[in-house]
C-alpha cells in the first residue's frame, strides 16, 4: 500500500501539481461633491471724501472650482453693521453704503445679517474654475478723516 501511494504521488514525473484559485473584487471610487474658492487679493481701498460715491479701481477676482452638476452660488457678507474707524473715533459708515458688483451686473447692498448672493451658476464650473470679478462702491457720509474698515467674507456654496 505504501508503494501504491508513492506511484500515485510520482505519477506526473515526480513534479507536484500546480494549483491556483482566483476571485475578483470590484473597485468603486466614490467621488463626492467638492468646492473650492480662491481670491486674488485680501484687501481693497476706496479713497474719497464726505459726500462722494467712490468706485473701486481694484477688482477682486474670485475663482470657484466645483464638480457639482447642479451648480453653485457665490455670496458676500460683512462681519459688522458699520465700517468702523481704525483710529477709534466716533464716526461710522453703515455697511449698507458699501455695495458690490459681480461680472458687470448691478451693484448689490452688502449685509452683516445675511449673505448677499452675487453670482449663481446652474452647472459645475469649468475644469480650472470660473472666475467672477467683483468691484466695490461706497457712498461716504459726513464722517471724520480716518480709515474705516469691515471684513467681507466670500462664500462659495454648492446648490
Amino acid at each position: 500500500m505504501v508503494a501504491a501511494g508513492l506511484v500515485t504521488a510520482l505519477g506526473n514525473g515526480g513534479q507536484a501539481l500546480a494549483a491556483d484559485d482566483s476571485e475578483t473584487v470590484r473597485v468603486d471610487v466614490i467621488v463626492g461633491v467638492g468646492i473650492t474658492l480662491n481670491l486674488d487679493r485680501n484687501d481693497i481701498q476706496l479713497i474719497g471724501g464726505p459726500g462722494q460715491t467712490v468706485a473701486n479701481g481694484q477688482p477682486v477676482s474670485a475663482t470657484v472650482v466645483t464638480n457639482n452638476p447642479t451648480g453653485y452660488t457665490l455670496s458676500v457678507q460683512s462681519d459688522r453693521a458699520e465700517l468702523t474707524p481704525q483710529g477709534g473715533g466716533a464716526g461710522r459708515i453703515p455697511i449698507a453704503n458699501l455695495t458690490v458688483q459681480a461680472g458687470g451686473g448691478s451693484f448689490e447692498v452688502i449685509s452683516d445679517t445675511a449673505p448677499t448672493v452675487i453670482h449663481t451658476d446652474p452647472d459645475a464650473s469649468a475644469l480650472n474654475g470660473d472666475t467672477i470679478v467683483t468691484t466695490y462702491r461706497v457712498v461716504i457720509p459726513a464722517v471724520p478723516n480716518d480709515t474705516y474698515q469691515a471684513i467681507i467674507t466670500y462664500t462659495a456654496t454648492t446648490t
